[in-house]
């Protein structure tokens, strides 16, 4: 498993690290975000992978981790926390992290009713 995200993905998620958060989350961060993604639900989303017309997983990974990390950089954005943080600053020093946000995107997306959350995440994140 480790070398599947930590060998397998890299040039991936360094992309992404590079290109979404301009390489002020950790790696580390970016590997534990998509792992429990992808674990979630008892790996409910690993079933959606079928490999058919010999798509490799990794592919079908890359496609998941560009949603996910893209959904995770607009509730960053709307924080401002990156823009707000000093060069040299860890992010969970600056703004409460990445976890933080994480973890409100999560919660705002497994709330029953949507419209509901729509809201609170107008009013009170954006």
């Amino acid at each position: 498993m480790r070398e599947f995200f930590y060998e397998e993905l890299r040039p991936l998620l360094a992309q992404i690290r590079k290109r979404m958060f301009s390489d002020t989350i950790p790696y580390g961060e970016l590997v534990a975000e998509l792992y429990i993604h992808l674990a979630s639900d008892g790996w409910r989303r690993l079933d959606t992978f079928s490999g058919a017309n010999g798509s490799r997983l990794r592919t079908w990974v890359s496609q998941v981790a560009w949603r996910l990390f893209g959904a995770m950089r607009e509730a960053i954005i709307s924080t401002e926390c990156l823009g707000s943080m000093p060069p040299d600053a860890e992010p969970e020093a600056s703004c409460g992290g990445l976890q933080a946000v994480v973890d409100v995107h999560n919660t705002l997306e497994r709330m029953p009713n949507r419209r509901y959350a729509e809201v609170l995440d107008l009013l009170m994140l954006k």
